[in-house]
């Protein structure tokens, strides 16, 4: 249960970084 975790902090990360959210 670690993947989905790191997972989920890659799409925030990538998310804040594209301001697609």
């Amino acid at each position: 249960m670690s993947e989905v975790m790191n997972q989920s902090a890659i799409l925030l990360r990538r998310g804040k970084s594209f301001h697609w959210n």
